[in-house]
């Protein structure tokens, strides 16, 4: 074998130039899978499953009473679909009660569809018995509320306030549905 690079150029050019090739190949594969991986777990992994991720649902179902009073039974639901643990705020978390405004017939003539208008009638603490809730926890709020009977149509908002964020969700009921005896 040849020591000195001047004696035979070709020989051992080739050869370290086609190993020197691969060598740094494999290197920048390594480091592309390795950076790809690291990035996928910050950007999929980290970056999405640890955020504060909530399911909210409201239900309202109303009962017609026998002295013309309305009953709302009104479930609310919470669901941590996320894998962190997420502080509640009570003190903001509530349910609010709207009850919608009678048109006047002069507005129907002039217009063909109006959009209701809601008048709040009520606020009550929601999820007051809970501190946080775990991942994959399901927690529940239930309230039963009374009204005259000539407010027919109800418009129930939930919103629970953690540190960093807030999840919303409505249903409206109309009161006229069902009788509890």
């Amino acid at each position: 074998m040849c020591l000195c690079f001047v004696h035979c150029p070709v020989e051992w050019g080739m050869v370290d130039w086609e190993s020197l090739t691969k060598i740094v190949q494999s290197i920048f594969t390594s480091s592309g899978i390795l950076v790809g991986g690291i990035w996928a777990y910050f950007k999929f992994l980290r970056g999405r499953v640890y955020k504060p991720r909530m399911e909210l649902n409201v239900v309202c179902l109303p009962y017609l009473q026998k002295d013309h009073l309305v009953l709302l039974h009104v479930k609310v639901e919470l669901k941590n679909v996320g894998l962190s643990k997420i502080k509640i705020d009570r003190c903001c978390s509530a349910i609010r009660i709207h009850r919608i405004l009678k048109l006047k017939n002069q507005d129907l003539l002039k217009e063909k569809a109006l959009e209701s208008n809601w008048k709040h009638i009520g606020s009550f603490p929601l999820f007051k018995e809970h501190e946080w809730i775990e991942p994959s926890e399901v927690i529940r709020d239930e309230k039963i509320l009374e009204f005259t009977n000539d407010q027919f149509a109800f418009k129930i908002e939930a919103i629970v306030m953690s540190e960093a964020q807030q999840w919303y969700s409505s249903s409206i009921s109309l009161a006229k549905i069902s009788n509890f005896d």
